[in-house]
């Protein structure tokens, strides 16, 4: 799959790299780690296809993943953050994919 995709749009394709960038501030705390979720159509629970903890506990992190897609359903991120006071989490809304028939 070539291009720019957007959170919300749908794609179809075999493979779909994913470019994820997260930031953080000294209010919500150093980044913990990046999941990559995907949902199945027709399914009840999402999957976790990549979960990668921050080993230099800074408040940025960026990956480049790529994600083989063979069936229809979506596919979001959550990054965790920690602050002094508490755990947040932060979830992006779905880019939805289909693969080729």
């Amino acid at each position: 799959l070539n291009g720019n995709i957007n959170m919300g749009n749908e794609i179809t394709g075999q493979n779909a790299k994913l470019n994820i960038s997260a930031l953080s501030s000294p209010e919500f705390g150093t980044i913990l780690g990046i999941r990559v979720m995907q949902g199945i159509i027709g399914e009840k629970k999402e999957v976790v296809l990549l979960d990668e903890v921050n080993s230099n506990s800074a408040f940025k992190m960026e990956l480049n993943v790529l994600i083989q897609i063979n069936k229809k359903g979506y596919l979001r991120v959550e990054a965790e953050t920690k602050s002094v006071q508490a755990k947040h989490l932060a979830m992006t809304n779905p880019i939805w994919i289909t693969p080729p028939e």
